[in-house]
């Protein structure tokens, strides 16, 4: 069998941690010391390595076979097989180890005993097994076998099994037992196995989940996933799409051999009905089977009260493969028949989704499995639940059937927006708001009334659809009942939405506001006003507010007993805004690195494919924000190839921008400029667009000598994008003063954002630009000390534009084009442009004199000249040190004085 553990090493004898190195093999894993079960081998003592398979024995035995070979050990390797199974010695026959068969009846006296290493030992026939125990209690050989153990608690060892165990029971060998995977220990195979970290946060995740513990599975899905990324192929697309004799699909056909047929059943049965909770599963599947998948991790439980049920499609398909007749179809009928006799709220759509579908098969009638629903809103609850399932699986034809087989018990409206649903997944947006606009706003009631106009906002906003008849529809829907609140309130949440698809902050916190003030506002509705207002408070500067509001929100996506993540959706969207406010605040990522893997797995487990690709962009803001630049590149090339639902259209761009930025904070300019080229085709005039490509504009274009296109794109941000958010502001700002020279309107707004947004980042940045158009060192080093509290990849963004390393920084991505070639560091240009002058003035006016200062002016420059701090200043004169800092400036300004000091020596007369 191949590696399964990981790469080839230095040779010797030698663990480090959890990783042992023998020979040029090393295995990963704290229950496994290769080097020291070669050191119990020379030492004359046997061993049985059992595990699970997949659990990564064969690849054990090279590197102990490896380690015996590296200090010159005889041995002999013997290779189990189940075609030589049925053979009297047929293993040791073909290993050319015909030796050990002589020496049990002519033994070589004197002679110290062999070592024999031993592969798939419970293939071996029985008198060969049988054999190999009794030279080892003859002490002819030391032997180290491998031994599989059934994950099956219906299967056993066989014959060879129980001989080679029963060598350890009676203290003739010791034992070593190698487990399935633990989750760290997964991640540092993968760290192996994806050595150049293409596979992001999200990806890596998801093979986890469909592993279930395999390390031969877990390689050979790692293998599959690296190679669909290298093509440009979404790799948990790939997973999804595996060929049918794959070598994915070929390991997993040799897991699942090790499974009753009743175990099968219930992985099928689990995945086909995914989300059942854990005692309705217990009704339609054999119990005892379920218990046992549970303990061994193939089938697993969510966490929550419910205790939702989940497989790995991977796995559950080969399962299913196994299944003889119609076992699966019959289990599944029975499945409907026992939801529909005790149904409750709490079943999942996938139930809903399993009884639609044998309705559909019934050809229009309800037939038996449908008879105990008599009741129509019964009926039509579960025609939408398993609608929109099938919707959110990516399978709008069977949507669209299900919509077809309900006309006669759903409602014109709810027909409607079920067709446009899965119409807008079938990227159809025109059929999308065909089947919508067809309907008639008076006559509706008030709560349908609300449904139809949530949707309809929907597609105008997430879906970027601006057909007119849409718009016309929309404001249909709003005038046909101006005086119901809670219309009022759904169509001030979707105005807030695009305020902030707009890049219009201060407008979206103000209609969130209203939203959440309105008495009738539902939970959905308050919710989505909730997260507008808290990234909107984070872009404005109250962070205090949008923290508090995150919390809020994502406490009410928990589990309340469990505290487990129980809705994907929200939890999903408000990850990824936190993470954007807080990388935009500088604020500490650690709550969203703490929380993202648990709603990321829930995500999994649900399939949740817009939900997978929020998450990715989530997952890239939060290592961007840290320095972890390469697996930032990962996860922002995930976001955008998950972008191909319509309902995610629009973020495509801001992906791609995204991860142009990321490669060239991580030193890779050639790729981010191909990266943004390929965002820059695809966008289309949109602000959220627009807001991207200047601000990927503004920090890639100085590695290309283009200075003044990047201060053309800083300048249009400043001008559209960050009006009213000085969060994003004091960061477009700080990038036009260090690509142009600094003028009056600049440093005076620099120093007004410190009082706007008290948050680490933007007051680092404006301290940074105010102490250079200052010259005030003091204000310079608080700066310094207040980017050291945010992120590495703000203090790496800040370096490409100054110039100015940080302690524990790599370097600036920034360097110069060529030799003696245009400046790429904006650093260079800025100090160009200050050479022999002070701070340059967009006036061109002369410098002044004294008399151009006002009296306070004077007063402070005074105390310059004396040599006081700004510090000091502002406590003599009891004014704060920002309105000192400001009033310097303007002395310096008038004066034209190239820095303090020569403020000081103009003040008090003193000579050049």
């Amino acid at each position: 069998m191949g590696d399964v553990d990981g790469t080839d090493t230095a040779g010797g004898l030698s663990t480090v941690g959890g990783l042992s190195t023998v020979g040029g093999l090393s295995t990963v894993g704290a229950d496994r010391d290769a080097a020291r079960t070669a050191r119990t081998a020379l030492a004359g003592r046997s061993v049985v390595v059992a595990g699970p398979l997949g659990s990564g024995k064969s690849h054990y035995l090279k590197a102990v076979g490896s380690s015996l070979g590296a200090v010159g050990a005889p041995h002999l390797v013997i290779q189990g097989s189940t075609a030589l199974a049925g053979i009297e010695y047929g293993a040791i026959k073909a290993a050319g180890a015909r030796r050990l068969i002589d020496d049990l009846d002519d033994p070589n006296e004197g002679t110290p005993p062999t070592i024999v290493v031993v592969d798939d030992a419970h293939d071996l026939d029985e008198a060969g097994a049988l054999l190999l125990a009794r030279l080892v209690y003859l002490r002819r050989i030391t032997l180290v076998a491998g031994l599989t153990l059934p994950r099956s608690s219906a299967a056993t060892v066989g014959a060879a099994g129980h001989a080679l165990l029963e060598l350890w029971l009676r203290g003739e060998a010791d034992r070593l037992d190698l487990h399935l995977l633990d989750e760290a220990t997964a991640l540092d195979l993968l760290d192996r196995f994806d050595s150049e970290h293409l596979l992001g946060l999200v990806t890596r995740r998801a093979l986890l989940f469909h592993a279930s513990g395999s390390r031969a599975l877990l390689r050979e899905l790692a293998t599959e996933c690296v190679a669909a990324k290298r093509t440009g192929v979404d790799p948990l697309r790939r997973i999804r799409e595996l060929p049918r004799w794959s070598r994915v699909e070929t390991t997993l056909e040799a897991e699942i051999a090790q499974y009753s047929p009743d175990e099968c059943l219930v992985l099928a049965v689990i995945e086909a009905l995914s989300g059942i909770g854990y005692a309705d599963a217990r009704r339609v599947v054999e119990p005892s089977a379920l218990e046992a998948l549970l303990d061994e991790g193939l089938v697993h439980d969510d966490g929550t009260t419910e205790r939702r049920l989940y497989v790995s499609p991977l796995v559950a398909r080969a399962a299913a493969r196994t299944l003889s007749g119609d076992a699966l179809e019959e289990a599944l009928s029975a499945a409907a028949r026992s939801a529909l006799a005790d149904w409750h709220p709490r079943r999942s759509a996938r139930e809903s989704l399993n009884i639609v579908s044998r309705w559909q098969s019934a050809r229009g009638s309800p037939g038996e499995v449908l008879a105990p629903a008599t009741d129509d809103a019964f009926a039509r609850q579960l025609v939408i639940s398993a609608a929109r399932d099938a919707d959110r699986l990516g399978r709008y034809d069977l949507a669209l059937s299900f919509v077809r087989l309900g006309d006669v018990r759903l409602s014109p409206a709810a027909t409607a927006v079920l067709r446009s649903r899965a119409m807008v997944g079938a990227r159809d947006g025109g059929s999308a708001v065909d089947a919508l606009v067809a309907l008639d706003p008076s006559a509706l009631d008030p709560a349908t009334r609300k449904r139809v106009l949530r949707w309809a906002l929907a597609l105008r906003n997430r879906h970027a659809l601006e057909d007119p008849r849409l718009r016309e529809f929309i404001d249909r829907v709003s005038a046909s009942a101006p005086e119901e609140d809670a219309l009022a309130a759904e169509a001030a949440v979707a105005d807030a939405e695009l305020s902030a698809l707009g890049m219009d902050w201060p407008a979206a916190v103000e209609r969130a506001r209203f939203a959440l003030g309105s008495p009738a506002i539902s939970t959905v509705t308050r919710i989505r006003a909730s997260l507008v207002l808290a990234l909107g408070s984070a872009y404005t500067g109250d962070w205090g507010r949008a923290e508090a509001l995150f919390r809020a929100i994502e406490l009410g996506t928990r589990d309340t007993v469990t505290g487990r993540t129980n809705d994907v959706t929200t939890a999903s969207w408000t990850l990824c805004f936190e993470a954007l406010g807080r990388m935009a605040a500088g604020a500490d990522m650690t709550p969203v690195a703490d929380r993202l893997p648990g709603v990321i797995d829930a995500a999994v487990l649900e399939d949740h494919r817009a939900a997978l690709c929020v998450l990715s962009m989530a997952a890239g803001s939060m290592n961007w924000n840290s320095g972890a630049f390469t697996d930032a590149i990962a996860d922002y090339a995930a976001t955008a190839l998950r972008c191909d639902l319509l309902e995610l259209a629009i973020w495509r761009p801001v992906a791609l921008y995204s991860h142009a930025i990321a490669l060239h904070s991580a030193h890779r300019h050639d790729e981010a400029m191909a990266v943004f080229a390929r965002a820059e085709r695809e966008d289309r005039p949109h602000p959220i667009h627009e807001y991207a490509r200047n601000l990927a504009e503004s920090m890639l274009l100085p590695a290309e000598g283009d200075l003044s296109g990047a201060a053309a794109a800083a300048e249009q941000l400043i001008a559209t994008s960050s009006q009213g958010t000085p969060t994003l502001e004091s960061r477009d700002r700080f990038m036009l003063a260090t690509l142009t020279t600094s003028d009056t309107e600049t440093a005076e707004r620099m120093l007004s954002l410190l009082d706007e947004a008290d948050l680490p980042l933007p007051r680092a940045l404006a301290e940074d630009v105010t102490a250079r158009a200052l010259d005030d060192e003091e204000l310079a080093e608080q700066s310094r000390r207040h980017l050291l509290g945010v992120g590495p990849g703000w203090r790496e963004f800040v370096a490409g534009f100054t110039g100015e390393a940080f302690p524990g920084s790599p370097a600036s991505p920034v360097s110069p084009v060529s030799p003696g070639g245009p400046a790429s560091r904006p650093a260079l240009r800025i100090v160009e442009s200050r050479v022999g002058g002070g701070p340059a003035k967009t006036t061109g006016a002369a410098p002044g004199t004294l008399s151009d200062l006002t009296e306070r002016e004077v007063e402070i420059a005074e105390l310059v000249a004396h040599g006081l701090s700004n510090r000091q200043i502002a406590a003599e004169l009891f004014l704060s040190v920002r309105t000192v800092e400001s009033h310097v400036y303007q002395a310096r300004i008038k004066l034209g004085a190239a820095s303090r000091r020569e403020l000081g020596r103009l003040v008090s007369g003193e000579p050049a």
